[in-house]
């Protein structure tokens, strides 16, 4: 349970999705002011709320080395070899420039661990937004996923905010007692898509090797910080031994 979590959010600057004639990316154009300090300011909003941050045990592991996650991970591997065209999917890529040396960090977003916690997030944001008080597009996520020590981890935050205000009404931290129940229904629905078979043949996002849909995964693009890319909804039975 995180009771008490506050979320600044600053206007650093902006670009337009545009390369000059030696395929170069925009400038940004930054939007700070310095004082006589030479200290930059931002324009930035304050806002309070509460969250459940939900990680691995020290003992617990995914079943990896499936059909689904080596897809995934010869994906990600091929990217740090021959670095992708639309750099602006990967946060990592995102503000390097074009000669540096791409690197696992930069496109993590494609590795199967990634896109497991990702797509994870995505189907408890739908499970628990009933119970909540909170829409969908309230809860906003934030995916977690690094190599330590040779070794992929990860975890997920799912958090309400309110500006204006000290906290919000408890919600989301309500049902961590009951947390199970939630992922048992999550084992259950993942199941079946009422778009299948089409939705576990055939990708209808821009990444070749995602499997998801609006019917059963994808959430609001005010809550998914990925555009509603890097999920795979047959990753996250095939590593939970589902």
């Amino acid at each position: 349970r995180v009771d008490k979590l506050r979320a600044v959010t600053a206007l650093k600057g902006f670009k337009r999705p545009v390369r000059d004639a030696n395929g170069n990316p925009a400038d940004m154009v930054p939007l700070s002011h310095k004082d006589e300090s030479n200290t930059e300011w931002f324009a930035a909003v304050k806002a309070m709320g509460e969250g459940i941050l939900i990680t691995f045990e020290d003992d617990s592991k995914l079943c990896s080395g499936g059909d689904r996650w080596n897809k995934w991970e010869n994906k990600f591997s091929s990217l740090i070899n021959d670095p992708p065209d639309n750099r602006y999917l990967y946060r990592g890529l995102r503000t390097e420039p074009l000669t540096v040396t791409v690197e696992g960090k930069h496109v993590a977003e494609s590795h199967p661990m990634f896109v497991w916690w990702h797509t994870l997030s995505h189907h408890l944001i739908r499970t628990i937004q009933q119970d909540t008080g909170y829409s969908s597009s309230a809860i906003s996520e934030r995916v977690y996923a690094q190599e330590v020590n040779g070794k992929w981890t990860g975890g997920i935050l799912l958090y309400v905010t309110e500006g204006g205000m000290d906290g919000t009404l408890g919600g989301l931290t309500s049902l961590v007692p009951n947390l199970q129940r939630y992922l048992d229904r999550i084992a259950e629905e993942s199941d079946h898509c009422s778009n299948d078979p089409l939705c576990a043949d055939v990708t209808s996002s821009s990444l070749e090797h995602d499997r998801a849909c609006y019917a059963c995964t994808y959430n609001s693009e005010t809550s998914c910080g990925h555009r509603n890319l890097f999920l795979d909804r047959l990753l996250l039975r095939e590593c939970a031994g589902l």
